[in-house]
This record gives structure tokens, C-alpha cells and sequence, in this order.
């Protein structure tokens, strides 16, 4: 149940994070750019974390490692 409920909101997140990559393409707008960075880096670790609920391996953390350093790009960007 727990793993179905992050795969439901990493999903939402995600078209989220793509509807705003596509605004900040359209608008040129940096505040849409890091709002979907950040949006699909914290997909990335759910989806990751639900991927290390289910399988129980290690591979999960490098994954949301890459999640961990898209949102810390789009908090560069931000400011």
C-alpha cells in the first residue's frame, strides 16, 4: 500500500515537473525552470525510494543521488 501511494504521487510530481519544463521553454522564465527541476528531482528519489521498497537493492541510492543534485541545481538557478 505505502509503495503504491509514492508511485501515485512520484507520477503526479513528474507531469507536474513536465508541464513546467514546458512553460519555462515557452516563457524563457528561470523561477518555471527550477520549479521543474525540482519537481522531477523529488520524483526521481520517490521513485527511487519505491524502487528500493520493492527490490531491496542497492542501486536505488544513485538514483536519488541524481535527484538530490537536480534539486540543489534548481536551487542554484533559483537564486
Amino acid at each position: 500500500m505505502k509503495v503504491k501511494i509514492i508511485k501515485i504521487l512520484y507520477v503526479i510530481l513528474a507531469i507536474g515537473g513536465i508541464v513546467a519544463a514546458i512553460g519555462s521553454f515557452i516563457t524563457h522564465s528561470h523561477l518555471l525552470e527550477a520549479l521543474a527541476l525540482g519537481l522531477l528531482g523529488v520524483s526521481l528519489i520517490l521513485n527511487s525510494y519505491a524502487t528500493y521498497l520493492r527490490l531491496k537493492r542497492k542501486i536505488a541510492f544513485f538514483y536519488i543521488s541524481i535527484g538530490v543534485i537536480a534539486i540543489i541545481w534548481a536551487i542554484l538557478i533559483y537564486h
